[in-house]
């Protein structure tokens, strides 16, 4: 019986891990750090993306410097960077700039779900 109980907790845990999301990271040449200009409904956001040793560091902040959010990309899986809730549209709208900074675009409009985004690069040096 014992046997059975670790069976199925085993299997719903391998069920549960493989759920998770992968996203395909575009390869890239390498930066320290690229700043973005994210407009949406929501207001103004920046949008700061690191790349550091094979892994995407992204951290959006309002306009009062206020996260919304932080997250780390390695391995094509997303990891939550501190408390901030959950928001799986951010996870999509960090790897369309991703690849915006891939095809080297300067601004860019993106549609993800039912949220309008313009983006565009700032230089801050």
């Amino acid at each position: 019986m014992l046997i059975k109980k670790i069976v199925i907790i085993l299997a719903i845990s391998l069920f549960a891990l493989g759920c998770a999301k992968k996203f395909d990271t575009p390869q890239m040449a390498d930066f320290d750090l690229k700043t973005f200009k994210v407009s949406s409904s929501k207001g103004l956001l920046l949008l700061y993306v690191q790349n550091s040793k094979n892994e995407y560091k992204f951290s959006l902040v309002n306009a009062l410097g206020a996260p919304e959010a932080r997250r780390v990309l390695k391995d094509g899986s997303f990891k939550k960077l501190g408390f901030l809730p959950p928001n799986s549209a951010y996870n999509e709208l960090f790897i369309k700039v991703l690849e915006m900074i891939k095809d080297e675009k300067k601004e860019q409009k993106f549609m993800i779900g039912d949220q309008y985004y313009e983006v565009e690069s700032v230089d801050l040096r």
